[in-house]
């Protein structure tokens, strides 16, 4: 983009294109791996401009009570990949379960799943302390995604910029 365009927008616009890339990513596979009805596209994109606006108002308050950059930009990190991470697992557990039942997981139904998973680890072979491993590896390599996205993203900021 040139330089006509305020830098805000460029950082919304980013902001957008890389919120939506999993809900994209889901709905590919939700529609056309599951052979799911296209209708459920357009309400589901409308339904994640709510999370983007949230996480986008978190971080503009963290923005601006946080005066020092790193904190800031590691809470900003953290929150980021909290609404990834959340959203990450539900899409995964949706695909399970349209995959293996034929429908969508209810909410009440997550809490089971969470705690039954030891269980199933147990169940198909795989060690607890590997399991328990390569979910703090996901999840650190999530954190540090978003905080390279943001530091990037932020990166070109002058000292008296706090957008974060």
């Amino acid at each position: 983009m040139g330089r006509s365009v305020p830098r805000i927008v460029r950082r919304v616009a980013a902001d957008l294109a890389v919120w939506y890339c999993l809900p994209c990513a889901f709905l590919v596979a939700y529609v056309s791996v599951l052979r799911q009805p296209g209708s459920a596209v357009a309400p589901h994109v409308a339904t994640m401009t709510l999370p983007f606006a949230l996480l986008g108002i978190l971080r503009l308050v963290i923005s601006r009570s946080i005066s020092h950059a790193g904190l800031r930009l590691a809470i900003s990190s953290l929150a980021f990949a909290l609404f990834v991470g959340a959203t990450l697992t539900y899409y995964v557990l949706v695909l399970i379960s349209v995959g293996y039942w034929g429908g969508v997981v209810s909410w009440t139904a997550i809490p089971t799943f969470f705690r039954q998973a030891p269980d199933i680890v147990e169940a198909i072979g795989v060690p607890r302390l590997a399991a328990s491993a390569g979910a703090i590896a996901l999840m650190a390599s999530l954190v540090a995604a978003c905080w390279f996205y943001l530091k990037r993203l932020t990166g070109r900021c002058t000292s008296g910029d706090r957008a974060g």
